[in-house]
């Protein structure tokens, strides 16, 4: 550290010190907060739109469940001329439109798309019911040909069909696995902010714990020295401590300084004094025996 950053460090107050380290701890604590809480909300949008997803993945799966049923019940209407099989096809067809309604619930973007495919759904159910009804008024030959017939014959409706349903499923696992990737980036990047954040409070805190380490306890040990050097009576009055600074430190040594200054004086008085009377007493020595001697002579 230079010295024009220490002196200038001795011109802020460890009170400064405290509190401006304390607000910038917390300014980069809010900021952590405030950042983590975006990424997380963004997060956790990502994860609602991922959870739709997955929920019309359901919904096509069910859709294609229904639509099979409605061939099968149709197909086996021809083969056995059992008539029940035309209200199992009509309630399997309502639930395949009831998945397609909630499928626009969660992704209405494509409603224009599943309106297309109920159409298709349609058709399949009633080009299913008149070749179960020729196979049953008109024998096997009459069925085959409806189901044969090409462009509007149920194999080429049926496969129309299919291929509406698998590229509305593809279309929605490929917009699954951009949302996922979406969302593993979210929770990486709010994990690697949580980390910076981390080590930055760390450091901060570290920073400032040194910095008022080096303000308070170098200077109290060595006032701690002096005082003991005072004490013992070894310590040289006319050395001082650094003064410099406007810190508590640097006004706790003014008045040290101030304090051996009077031990100072107040020694060097009674050394004056005494030197005073030691030089008194040897003139009043020396005049008594000058006394003496003089009375001596008479």
């Amino acid at each position: 550290m230079s010295i024009t950053r220490l002196l200038a460090l001795r011109n802020i107050s460890i009170r400064k010190i405290t509190l401006l380290a304390s607000v910038v701890f917390v300014l980069v604590f809010s900021a952590n907060i405030f950042l983590n809480h975006n990424q997380l909300t963004g997060a956790d949008r990502q994860a609602h739109i991922v959870d739709n997803i997955v929920k019309a993945i359901l919904y096509v799966k069910n859709t294609r469940y229904h639509v099979v049923q409605v061939q099968q019940f149709l197909t086996d209407v021809g083969a056995t001329a059992d008539p029940g099989g035309f209200e199992e096809a009509q309630q399997n067809m309502k639930n395949a439109f009831n998945n397609l309604d909630e499928l626009v619930v969660v992704k209405p973007e494509i409603k224009k798309q599943v309106g297309k495919i109920k159409n298709r759904i349609k058709n399949v159910h009633n080009v299913g019911v008149e070749m179960a009804q020729a196979y049953i008024e008109q024998g096997r030959e009459a069925g085959n040909l409806i189901m044969k017939r090409p462009g509007s014959g149920l194999d080429d409706a049926s496969a129309e069909l299919s291929t509406d349903l698998e590229a509305l499923n593809n279309a929605i696992n490929q917009q699954l696995e951009t949302e996922m990737a979406g969302l593993e980036y979210a929770l990486d990047h709010s994990l690697q902010l949580s980390h910076i954040f981390g080590v930055s409070m760390l450091m901060l805190l570290l920073v400032g714990l040194f910095i008022i380490y080096q303000k308070i306890v170098p200077p109290l040990h060595e006032l701690a020295m002096s005082l003991h050097d005072v004490a013992d009576g070894s310590r040289d009055l006319t050395v001082k401590l650094d003064e410099s600074g406007n810190d508590e430190v640097a006004v706790v040594a003014r008045n040290f300084n101030k304090f051996v200054d009077q031990i100072h004086g107040l020694v060097k008085s009674v050394a004056d004094t005494s030197l005073n009377l030691v030089t008194a007493s040897v003139e009043m020595s020396e005049g008594a025996n000058q006394t003496r001697i003089g009375m001596g002579e008479l």
